[in-house]
């Protein structure tokens, strides 16, 4: 089973209900560790958390600067070498089943992955009020407003498009906060309903259920005319109207993303490019010149006193 959805959205807390619930996750020994955002962990894997960020790089992106990525990438000569490795890591990461695997970036690398691990998926999308989430991403990672509903607007449309025409289960977070006993029960009856039955003496109420106290961001501070182009409350719109199995409309009922959001992830990738190739010719001169290039940060990062000094050594 795949876990989709923004960052933000509820993921952790709906693959980690998954687990509870008799679904076997990564190893646990090679988790990211809990942080102040996630205080029970993020219930990913660091390995395939890294080949999925290197994926997203590979095309000129990462998880917070998506790539614009062109029609067939998947079938990209480039990632034969690729596939190899994956299925590798996948079967170190999570060696048994029946599995569920979540990592937000699958919103769009999910291709990939479905190229390698064949046979029959199940899916679930996390899904949350794109404020909301901004808000959150603002608080985490210092995200600008505007850039944190793009990006949301980004993740849901492609995971959308990924999952056209196809049976998917629809987790609302607020749901899950506001009635963890209630998603637990939805989720484990899906679960009976496909065959993926909790082991023995294991029931909804018997789950690890999420933790209301751990929410940080509750009601939006901005309203949604403030905040969202109409291409994206009409994406909202839709994503509200999706509860439980669903099928998942087709691709034409979906809204285009906005230009501006366009225009904002692109500078964004464009800036985080420039960012990488500065850091790229700095650790090039350092390793030239390591007393040259302590000399000019001095200078850019104390401008004052190297001037002073200069004076004194005239």
């Amino acid at each position: 089973m795949f876990v989709l959805g923004m960052h933000r959205s509820g993921t952790s807390a709906t693959t980690g209900l998954l687990e509870s619930l008799g679904l076997i996750g990564p190893d646990p020994r090679r988790r990211f560790a809990p942080t102040a955002y996630n205080a029970r962990g993020n219930q990913e894997h660091v390995d395939l958390t890294e080949r999925n960020e290197r994926l997203l790089q590979h095309f000129g992106g990462r998880w917070d600067a998506p790539p614009d990525l062109p029609e067939h990438w998947v079938d990209s000569p480039t990632l034969l070498d690729w596939r190899p490795e994956a299925q590798r890591l996948f079967d170190e990461a999570i060696p048994g089943a029946p599995w569920v695997w979540k990592d937000p970036r699958l919103s769009i690398t999910l291709p990939f992955w479905e190229n390698i691990l064949v046979g029959r998926h199940l899916f679930v999308l996390a899904v949350r009020h794109p404020v909301a989430v901004a808000e959150s991403l603002t608080r985490r990672n210092r995200l600008r407003m505007p850039v944190g509903v793009a990006l949301w607007e980004h993740y849901n449309l492609s995971a959308l498009r990924l999952l056209s025409g196809r049976r998917c289960f629809v987790q609302h977070y607020d749901d899950l906060v506001e009635d963890p006993q209630g998603a637990a029960d939805a989720l484990a009856g899906w679960l009976r309903e496909h065959d993926m039955v909790p082991p023995a003496g294991s029931t909804p109420g018997d789950v690890a259920l999420p933790d209301p106290s751990l929410r940080h961001q509750t009601m939006p501070a901005q309203t949604d005319e403030d905040t969202l182009t109409p291409q994206q409350s009409r994406l909202w719109d839709l994503i509200r109207s999706l509860e439980g199995e669903v099928v998942v409309p087709p691709h034409s009922s979906l809204p285009q993303p906005h230009p501006l959001s366009v225009a904002l992830l692109a500078e964004r990738r464009d800036l985080l490019a420039q960012v990488s190739v500065e850091r790229e010719r700095a650790r090039t001169h350092m390793r030239r010149d390591p007393v040259l290039w302590i000399r000019r940060m001095t200078t850019l990062v104390f401008p004052r006193k190297a001037s002073r000094a200069g004076a004194r050594g005239r």
